[in-house]
């Protein structure tokens, strides 16, 4: 099975797939649907993160995670996800980085609060999904038009 091919069955370590393979899925992923790396849309972005996400499910799960982060110095707040990528060292799944979605907004008043939710912290993906889905703050940015957006990997 070629590496980009869309997989439903949960892989086990160690074969727990690549960073750099995950990153170009998920910028294909995007492109399938029409939307480049510097052009994401909160919605649609979500909707194909939670596709790109299930599409690459592992045992045990690395962590997949929803972020509002803001930079008040440059008035911008960020609307994140990140599918983690973690190699196992002895008995422990040692992360070392993540694939980033990364939506820019121009902050406003109120200020958005920061969020950041694990999919750790819910008993499988559809609640953590229902976490993120429930969180007022997120959909208030699913609703707001983005300044930009990129996707990369970020080393840990």
């Amino acid at each position: 099975m070629d590496a980009l091919d869309v997989r439903s069955e949960r892989r086990e370590k160690p074969g727990m797939t690549s960073g750099p393979v995950l990153l170009k899925s998920l910028v294909l992923a995007l492109a399938a649907h029409g939307l480049s790396p510097e052009s994401v849309t909160p919605w649609r972005g979500w909707l194909v993160f939670k596709d790109f996400v299930r599409s690459d499910a592992e045992a045990p799960d690395p962590g997949v995670s929803v972020q509002i982060a803001r930079d008040d110095s440059e008035g911008i707040v960020s609307l994140i996800f990140v599918r983690q990528v973690v190699e196992q060292v002895d008995d422990w799944l040692e992360p070392v980085g993540g694939v980033v979605c990364e939506i820019n907004f121009a902050q406003r008043k109120p200020r958005f609060p920061e969020f950041d939710v694990w999919s750790f912290d819910a008993p499988d993906f559809e609640r953590f999904v229902d976490l993120v889905e429930s969180s007022a703050d997120v959909q208030n940015l699913m609703l707001t038009k983005p300044l930009g957006s990129s996707v990369y990997w970020l080393e840990t």
